[in-house]
């Protein structure tokens, strides 16, 4: 665990990142994460887990080197209208196109997040779990939220392949779990909150949906509002 920027302090205002960088990582390749924590360091908190979508091998290996900015600004807009006083962050990208069955790379992430992530942040962390995915990590953060019996709500952002993970969610998973959904409507990729609920089995997602002008881009999302507003459904889950 590399700390590349610590910012110490005991306001929501100030918080301490850390880049975790696991070399052998369970994906096959070395992976990282970004980590935050806001609030007083010294106390248990909820974490929300943010993944995003697939980049390019180039891209995956500069970001070993940088910081998620844009990601982290909309958490923080998000985080200032929300009555928390500690909460972590934590911010994935989903790895290059993996070689094996997508069953098997599923269940190598979500031992990824939940063994090389989560379990490594240090002091305390409540049992309390939020998830935010924007396309291809929309269908991951919907495993790992259905796989978290602590999961308190699902923020899907421009989410691709949502139904499948949710219809493979396994027994015991948070049901009905609070989930909102987040399209544009010119994204002719992203599932819909209307597409949800007609091919998802009842009882599984309880779907609220938010349909915006703009594309599937990463930025058409950050833009209009989506991403604070995705963040926002999550951190208010963990008050």
């Amino acid at each position: 665990m590399n700390a590349v920027g610590e910012r110490p302090g005991r306001s929501m205002a100030q918080y301490i990142h850390r880049k975790l960088v696991i070399e052998d990582s369970i994906l096959g390749c070395r992976a990282f994460a970004d980590w935050y924590r806001f609030g007083d360091p010294s106390l248990d908190r909820p974490v929300v887990s943010y993944i995003g979508g697939r980049i390019h091998t180039v891209e995956y290996a500069r970001r070993f080197e940088t910081e998620p900015m844009p990601v982290l600004e909309r958490f923080r807009e998000a985080l200032a209208s929300v009555p928390l006083d500690r909460v972590d962050l934590t911010v994935s990208s989903a790895p290059p196109l993996p070689s094996e069955p997508e069953a098997e790379f599923t269940g190598h992430m979500l031992a990824h997040l939940r063994d090389e992530i989560l379990a490594r942040l240090p002091v305390l962390r409540s049992s309390a779990q939020a998830f935010v995915g924007y396309s291809l990590g929309a269908h991951l953060a919907t495993h790992a939220a259905l796989a978290t019996p602590t999961a308190r709500a699902l923020s899907v952002v421009g989410g691709v392949q949502v139904a499948e993970a949710a219809i493979a969610a396994p027994p015991g998973a948070p049901r009905p779990l609070p989930t909102m959904v987040f399209s544009n409507d010119c994204d002719v990729i992203a599932w819909t909150g209307q597409d949800l609920e007609t091919t998802v089995p009842p009882g599984v997602l309880a779907v609220s949906a938010v349909r915006r002008a703009g594309e599937h881009g990463f930025l058409d999302y950050a833009c209009n509002g989506s991403l604070t507003d995705a963040f926002a459904f999550a951190l208010g889950s963990l008050v």
